[in-house]
């Protein structure tokens, strides 16, 4: 398979989408990107910083953690290329990161300064009609979950939990979470929690060890026990 060139990269980006390469070329020329190589583990934002920046995943991927506030439960999930990283989070009252990104793999990245994207957008219709896509899919998805309405069946409880912690319905999810937390939070009891876990591990939708849960197949357990 020929590699993608950096054109074609950007072009597969979610916010860039619809860009012909001379528009591209435009927006190289007159737009500060920069173009970074991250190792394995290497940190591109952390959960509360400021967000002033709207960086692209061109390649590899990374984890996205939630740290629960009060220290309850760490809920972790990979974003794979090509994305973009909480590019709402620079608009609104609280401009800060909802999660820490880890780089899962080697990655590439491109950053462009809030100021100057906010430029750019308002000034391009692809790229203001592509944020307005993200963040009203965004919106969608949250309102989607706040509306559901499930039965006191404990083991839908426990879905319906994993899936309001997760970014996406896609691949593996992570979760550090004691059984007695993960009761109290949905108001059920431990035994009844366990039964729940034990259900979805006969299923193949979940392996454990110990405080650590992997969900093998989110998407597959949303459908199976949310929907």
């Amino acid at each position: 398979m020929m590699e993608l060139t950096m054109f074609q990269k950007l072009q597969q980006l979610p916010l860039l989408q619809g860009l012909n390469n001379s528009e591209l070329q435009d927006l190289v020329s007159i737009v500060r990107l920069e173009f970074q190589q991250k190792e394995q583990e290497d940190i591109i934002a952390e959960q509360n910083d400021s967000c002033q920046r709207i960086t692209f995943l061109l390649s590899g991927s990374v984890r996205a953690e939630f740290h629960e506030p009060s220290g309850q439960y760490i809920f972790s999930e990979i974003i794979d290329s090509p994305s973009v990283i909480e590019p709402y989070s620079m608009f609104g009252m609280v401009q800060r990161y909802t999660r820490s990104y880890i780089c899962h793999t080697e990655c590439s990245t491109i950053t462009i300064e809030r100021k100057q994207f906010i430029n750019i957008m308002m000034n391009n219709h692809i790229i203001k009609a592509n944020m307005l896509n993200l963040i009203c899919n965004s919106l969608q998805q949250m309102e989607k979950k706040l509306h559901l309405i499930y039965d006191q069946d404990t083991t839908t409880k426990v879905a319906y939990f994993f899936y309001t912690c997760a970014l996406t319905n896609k691949g593996q999810k992570h979760i550090y979470i004691k059984m007695e937390t993960l009761a109290d939070i949905i108001g059920e009891t431990r035994l009844n929690v366990s039964r729940s876990l034990k259900t979805f591990r006969e299923a193949g939708l979940l392996t454990s060890v110990r405080k650590s849960f992997t969900i093998t197949d989110m998407n597959e357990l949303i459908t199976r026990y949310v929907m």
